[in-house]
């Protein structure tokens, strides 16, 4: 068992060539990482076996020890040292679980890229972002604080630090320089990865009455009452009536091959408009 390698050009028509110098699509990639992940799968368990086996082995040891002065100690030594070596081995075949992707991008490309990059590292350090959540069963929406981070994916290694975008809805999504990549995060589901040509991504501002604090990168762009009246006037009925502030946010909408759609609200209007412009400048030249 070893890593798979593979070559991924970025020319204006991508490629993705593997260590036999075949042209393969994105399909038969993502079969080849959901692969890996079975065996790595099948690996733990194994290794949670075989940790089962060892301890329960070491406790009959000391037992022996304690009841028949070691009659039995040093044959189960040797079964232990026999069982450890093989731990050893599952634990290097385990290290072996993953694919390796080389991206190679003609200059023009490369530039775009660097310039995404810089977009990339400038909105990870906004002082907030939300995913929005929408229920389509009553129309309202929930706010999860998430943590954009440059990271890697655990089987699937990059000569690029991919983009990953925090707690979603249920989900983990990934952002590579030619695809997303999808993992529910449930066991022995299907990893999926899509084309970026085929994904939308979007941005727009929103006005929104912040009742709960304000990020200090955000912008104020009005205020109202907490209460008020149906003319934007405060509402008398009410003592703890309290003035609200507007935010101008910036909203970064994701549709991942018509299938997810995730939308995230940026504290720094700028910084998202200027990843989500970096990011299509670039993905029209892949």
């Amino acid at each position: 068992m070893m890593s798979l390698n593979f070559k991924i050009i970025c020319n204006g028509e991508t490629k993705i060539i593997s260590q036999k110098n075949e042209k393969i699509n994105l399909e038969i990639l993502e079969n080849y990482l959901n692969e890996k992940r079975r065996e790595y799968d099948n690996l733990v368990t194994q290794l949670q076996e075989l940790k089962l086996k060892i301890n329960k082995i070491q406790i009959n040891v000391t037992i022996s020890k304690i009841l028949i002065f070691g009659l039995f100690s040093k044959s189960k030594k040797n079964e232990i040292e026999i069982l450890k070596n093989e731990k050893e081995n599952i634990l290097n075949k385990i290290s072996e679980c993953f694919i390796q992707i080389f991206y190679e991008f003609d200059e023009k490309t490369a530039a775009l890229y660097n310039k995404f990059i810089e977009s990339k590292d400038e909105i990870l350090s906004s002082k907030e972002i939300r995913n929005i959540v929408l229920n389509p069963y009553n129309k309202t929406h929930k706010e999860i604080v998430c943590k954009w981070t440059s990271d890697e994916y655990s089987f699937l290694k990059c000569n690029f630090d991919c983009l990953y975008f925090g707690d979603t809805n249920d989900k983990f999504i990934y952002l590579f320089p030619s695809f997303f990549l999808l993992d529910d995060g449930i066991e022995k589901s299907e990893i999926r990865l899509y084309n970026l040509k085929d994904s939308v991504i979007s941005f727009e501002t929103e006005d929104v009455e912040e009742y709960g604090y304000a990020p200090s990168d955000a912008k104020k762009i009005d205020e109202c009452w907490m209460y008020q009246t149906k003319h934007g006037e405060r509402d008398l009925r009410y003592n703890n009536n309290r003035k609200i502030p507007v935010i101008e946010y910036g909203a970064i909408h994701i549709k991942i091959n018509n299938i997810v759609k995730e939308k995230f609200r940026v504290s720094n209007l700028s910084k998202a408009e200027n990843f989500v412009k970096s990011l299509n400048n670039f993905i029209k030249t892949i």
